[in-house]
């Protein structure tokens, strides 16, 4: 009914290649919007750290991304800081959290 909305089958042989060629258009596309944005945010920007006699002055890209990481890391650090219980559980005390008692 929808003929045009199929997507093509991909053999074994081809699969790899087009992964690797989305995966290089992903790349470069990513690559030109933080070359875009680098560029429309390249002013130079005063960060003071307040209680600290210490100022940097750094284009406002680099805050704006350097912000980002620091926000991503330490949120996947605390998300991974809380999984270690569950991590390292008995593989009894594993099975035992994920069943119902039999006596229901």
């Amino acid at each position: 009914m929808l003929g045009f909305l199929k997507l093509p089958t991909v053999t074994n042989n081809e699969g790899p290649h087009m992964f690797k060629a989305i995966k290089i258009i992903l790349s470069v596309l990513i690559a030109l919007m933080v070359t875009v944005f680098a560029v429309k945010n390249s002013h130079v920007v005063a960060i003071d750290l307040w209680p600290l006699p210490l100022q940097f002055k750094l284009t406002l890209s680099l805050v704006l991304i350097g912000t980002f990481a620091v926000g991503a890391l330490s949120g996947g650090l605390l998300v991974w800081i809380s999984q270690i219980s569950k991590r390292f559980l008995k593989p009894t005390e594993k099975s035992s959290q994920h069943t119902l008692p039999k006596d229901l």
